[in-house]
């Protein structure tokens, strides 16, 4: 299970039982639930649940302890807006569902006297789309949208146990201390609509 804090909002999720499997030549295949629920609490007895769901998802993981790396590949995975509390029912119901289709990647962990992250995403494409019915009007938002294809790349480094909290202290920043951020990305043709529809 996992809980983080966003300013306002809490995030809890139970990603269920987790297999590693070892193959015999040094790697360890990872093996997780098909979907598992996020919950994200906004306070005042109002909350919204995800369902995050994965097709055919592999995972290999090979490396040493202090470098480690993710091998995995997905026919679909993606997350889909399953609940809404009823204090929000009240005021708007939403429905939506952002997929991502023929999915891989790498992902890699070190540590020396930096922790060093870097991820390599490909996903063949996206599709997402939300609809929402507010309560106090005649009709509903509805977006769809698609993309052909995205690349994602990424590399980070920073002190270790570095204090996320100092990078609002522009007074001692982290810079001097070698964190570092690239990121890179791309994507092919998008389409996309946002109507209003009128239920009469």
């Amino acid at each position: 299970s996992m809980s983080d804090e966003y300013g306002d909002m809490t995030v809890t999720g139970d990603m269920g039982p987790i297999v590693f499997t070892e193959a015999g030549d040094g790697t360890v295949s990872v093996t997780m639930p098909d979907s598992y629920p996020i919950t994200l609490d906004f306070g005042y007895d109002e909350y919204m649940t995800l369902t995050v769901s994965q097709q055919n998802m592999q995972m290999v993981a090979s490396g040493t302890p202090d470098a480690i790396s993710y091998q995995m590949s997905a026919d679909r995975y993606g997350v889909e807006l399953t609940e809404l509390s009823p204090e929000i029912a009240e005021e708007v119901n939403i429905t939506g569902s952002l997929w991502m289709n023929d999915v891989s990647g790498s992902y890699t962990l070190a540590e020396d006297n930096l922790q060093r992250i870097a991820y390599d995403i490909a996903i063949g494409s996206i599709d997402a789309d939300m609809t929402a019915v507010p309560t106090d009007i005649d009709g509903r938002f509805v977006f769809v949208g698609d993309v052909a294809g995205m690349t994602v790349s990424a590399a980070v480094a920073m002190p270790i146990g570095m204090d996320m909290a100092a990078m609002e202290d522009m007074d001692s920043p982290p810079f001097a201390e070698g964190f570092a951020v690239s990121f890179d990305y791309g994507f092919g043709q998008s389409d996309y609509a946002f109507t209003f529809q009128d239920r009469g």
